[in-house]
Parts: structure tokens; C-alpha cells; sequence
């Protein structure tokens, strides 16, 4: 098992130098940020944290860079996970309350990109479903909960809470 997350990381790994040598700055620039988020998602399963958190956060650092703010949250998101998953339960809420600012300030600017509402869906969902994973049902449900008002125009991933809220 562990040698398919080594392959499929090598995989990425070559990916990166591939889209590095692209004319395309758009297409390198997404590609890049995909295969390295991936690689920090091998890393995650394989619950090398220090590593995933690393790889996370240069992702995140070239989003703020380019500054589209539904791939900041995005990041942000994956951070909390990580977060979370070291038992860095106030780092994971101060990120959450981070990403909430962000979108605050973008929907009172108004942006209406509904990616963007999915994606601050997603923090919460995540914080929440972390929780559940670790047994603490109150703070699971909180999050969960928060998540709906989100993802209200999203089917897939409301179905996906009502699953979770029902267990």
C-alpha cells in the first residue's frame, strides 16, 4: 500500500518539473499548485504532517501571491485539516476565523462567487468532520452544522453533512 503513495508521489513530483518547463505561465502556475497539493495529500494519508504542512503552505503562499481569493481559502482549508489532525486544535479555529474574515470582506465587496461560498462551506465541513473522526460530537455537530448555511447551493456536499450529522 505504502509503495502506490510513493509511485503516485514520484508521479507528482515529476508533474511539477514537467508544468516548470511550460511557456504557459497560467497552466504552470495551477499546475504546479494541483501537483503539490496532491503530493502534501500522499504525505497527509501518510500522516507525515510536518511535511504535508509544509508543501500546504507554499501552495497557500503562491495563492496569496496571485490573489484569487477562492484558492486562498482553498489553502486555508487544507492548512486547518493539517492542523487539526496534529491535534493544533486553536491554530485550526484561528485559521477558520482567518478564512471567515477573508470571505466576510469579500462579500461585503461584493463578490458572489459561489466557489467562494463553497469553499468557506468546506472550512467549516472539515473542521466539523475532523471532530466527528475524533469523537468530540458536540464541537462535530457545531461545525457541521455552520457548514449547511454555506453549502445551501451545493446538493452533493449538503447530502454529504446530512450523512455525517445522521451518524
Amino acid at each position: 500500500k505504502n509503495t502506490e503513495y510513493e509511485k503516485a508521489d514520484e508521479i507528482f513530483s515529476k508533474t511539477i518539473s514537467l508544468y516548470e518547463k511550460i511557456s504557459d505561465e497560467k497552466a504552470k502556475f495551477f499546475g504546479i499548485n494541483t501537483a503539490m497539493s496532491n503530493r502534501a495529500l500522499i504525505k497527509q494519508v501518510n500522516q507525515d504532517y510536518t511535511t504535508a504542512e509544509k508543501i500546504q503552505l507554499k501552495v497557500y503562499e503562491r495563492r496569496k501571491e496571485y490573489g484569487k481569493v477562492v484558492d486562498i481559502i482553498y489553502s486555508m482549508n487544507s492548512l486547518l485539516t493539517i492542523s487539526l489532525l496534529k491535534d493544533e486544535v486553536i491554530e485550526a479555529k484561528n485559521i477558520l476565523a482567518s478564512a471567515k474574515s477573508i470571505y466576510d470582506k469579500e462579500i461585503q465587496n461584493g463578490n458572489t462567487n459561489p466557489i467562494l461560498k463553497r469553499n468557506m462551506g468546506y472550512g467549516f465541513s472539515s473542521f466539523g468532520s475532523i471532530m466527528q473522526y475524533k469523537k468530540q460530537f458536540e464541537k462535530a455537530i457545531f461545525y457541521l452544522d455552520k457548514s449547511k448555511a454555506y453549502l445551501n447551493n451545493f446538493p452533493a456536499d449538503l447530502a454529504a453533512i446530512g450523512s455525517r450529522l445522521a451518524e
